[in-house]
């Protein structure tokens, strides 16, 4: 088989090996949290969703930050919290080699727009507001959509690999067959 036959079709194949390995890069994670109180009564559950999770170090996302904080929204008690309760920039995730860290959100509710306080990390939340409500225990989160950088291997890589490898066999074998006959 020629040189350059063999070059180009080694090269097709290390570009679409490298298009669908450039194609797993972050995408936004949803993580559903749960709050489950030791002390106090306020339960809950929530939400958030992250752009850009790496898993390497220490990674804090903001709204409108490089590690960009899509959404949050949290119902504690039957009172739900998200985006517009916040006060800004008083909202923050921090993850610690891709696993979630703490979780800090502060804000109001209500007509009179009374403080609230979400605290989580160390594997356990705080919850507190001005209508007397608090709560302190512990919580779970956990993705929705996407696994954590590096819990999964990249799929599909070497099974495109191979097969570039079996197509350019299958060519060769094809062209030798025919310069015989």
């Amino acid at each position: 088989m020629p040189r350059s036959l063999l070059a180009t079709a080694f090269a097709v194949t290390l570009s679409l090996l490298f298009l669908h390995v450039s194609s797993a890069q972050a995408v936004p994670v949803t993580y559903n949290v749960v709050l489950t109180p030791q002390l106090g009564t306020a339960a809950g559950v929530g939400s958030f969703t992250i752009d850009g999770l790496t898993g390497v170090g220490n990674e804090t996302f903001t709204v409108g930050g490089a590690k960009n904080l899509l959404a949050i929204s949290f119902t504690i008690d039957g009172r739900t919290f998200d985006f517009d309760d916040t006060w800004a920039p008083s909202v923050s995730i921090t993850f610690k080699l891709g696993l979630l860290d703490d979780i800090v959100y502060i804000g109001g509710k209500g007509p009179l727009n009374a403080p609230i306080a979400l605290l989580i990390g160390n594997n356990s939340y705080i919850y507190s507001e001005t209508y007397g409500d608090y709560g302190l225990g512990k919580f779970t989160a956990s993705p929705v959509n996407d696994p954590a950088p590096g819990e999964t291997p990249l799929p599909g890589a070497l099974p495109l690999f191979v097969s570039g490898l079996g197509a350019l066999g299958f060519f060769a074998h094809r062209r030798k067959r025919k310069q015989v006959a």
